[in-house]
Parts: structure tokens; sequence; C-alpha cells
């Protein structure tokens, strides 16, 4: 499967393109050359567990835009699994939207306007 030319199609930066596959191929464990790996929706939500939100959102971005490219092309086949992953990044949208709060980190390294 040429992931590049998939991604050719769109109006993505070269930079974007390369991500995302380095992204899709990094959740596949190898090369690229069927998308079965992205059926197993709990699988691959478990992948990303060990990555902080926004790295996982950033996956699921990679996906998505590739299940949108091919959804257009092949809507029956590729329909309800880009819906899927679509719903999971609306989610994680909202959450990182809604998440005004800072994390540990943050507060253990914040410098208050009286130190600046």
């Amino acid at each position: 499967m040429d992931l590049n030319e998939i991604f050719g199609g769109k109006s993505i930066t070269e930079s974007s393109k390369r991500l995302y596959i380095a992204n899709l191929t990094r959740l596949s464990g190898e090369p690229i050359k069927t998308l079965k790996f992205l059926s197993d929706v709990d699988s691959i939500k478990e992948k990303l567990d060990k990555y902080k939100p926004n790295t996982q959102r950033s996956y699921i971005i990679s996906i998505v835009s590739l299940l949108k490219s091919l959804k257009e092309k092949q809507p029956k086949k590729y329909g309800k699994l880009y819906d899927s992953y679509y719903q999971i990044l609306e989610g994680m949208n909202k959450t990182l939207k809604d998440q005004t709060s800072k994390t540990d980190i943050e507060k253990a390294s914040w410098i208050g306007q009286d130190k600046v």
C-alpha cells in the first residue's frame, strides 16, 4: 500500500505527510501493506494510552486523514471506520479545549510574574 500516493491527493504539506506516515507505521509495528490493523479501534486506543493527550491526538489525526482520503474513493469500505476514529478525534478536541488547568509538571515549573 503506497501511503505517499494516498496522501498525495490531499493538500497537506510534505512534513505533515511524513509525520502521518511515520505515525501510522509506528502504530502498525511494521511497514504498512494493509490497513487491517486500524480495524481494531480498541487495540489502537490501547497502544496510544502510553502517550500524552496531544500526542494521542496527533496519531488519531494521522488515522482520520488517511481514512478520509480512502473514504472519498471507497465510502462503503472505509466510511464506518472513518466515523469511529472521527468521533474519537472530536472527543479529544473537546477534552483538550476544555482543559484549562495546569498539569503537575506545569505547576512545578511555572514562574510567577514577580520572578520574571
